[in-house]
């Protein structure tokens, strides 16, 4: 034989191989995912933190951006949500000076903010976790506002 026949022949036999039945009579292709895709989380709209006296507001604005009011001083940046995942930031704040309480809160409030990966919405919150903790949010609602309560865990209203 010669050498482009024996190149020849070793192509088929690689290709035959390939395109055979599976080695073993029990091998089988791996199953493909058929439940449903994981949902991209909506977090758009105006979320506000504990409510305490310090008010504690951020608005997830459809174009990507965020803003709000920390405690003492505005946010605002940008954020993106892919599935459950979330980047936010980075945040840039006005430069006001309040008491030290309200401070402390604010500075808290903006480092679970920046450092959330994770989010997830159920009963009218919105959760956000990261390393520096978890930031539980609830739909903004003014003072004398009813309050959201959901009939199971898994309700949204």
């Amino acid at each position: 034989m010669t050498g482009r026949r024996v190149a020849a022949v070793a192509i088929l036999l690689a290709w035959a191989t390939l395109t055979a039945a599976p080695a073993h009579a029990g091998d089988v292709p791996a199953p493909t995912r058929t439940g449903p895709a994981e949902q991209t989380v909506d977090a758009t709209g105006k979320w506000q933190g504990q409510r305490t006296t310090i008010v504690q507001t951020v608005t997830f604005h459809a174009d990507g951006t965020v803003s709000g009011n920390a405690g003492c001083n505005n946010l605002s940046g940008s954020y993106k949500v892919r599935k459950s995942s979330i980047t936010i930031g980075p945040l840039a704040t006005t430069l006001k000076l309040c008491d030290d309480a309200t401070m402390y809160a604010e500075q808290m409030f903006l480092a679970k903010l920046q450092s959330a990966t994770r989010a997830e919405r159920e009963c009218g919150a919105l959760k956000l976790t990261g390393p520096d903790g978890v930031l539980a949010l609830s739909t903004f609602r003014k003072p004398g506002d009813p309050v959201i309560t959901c009939a199971t865990g898994n309700a949204r209203p």
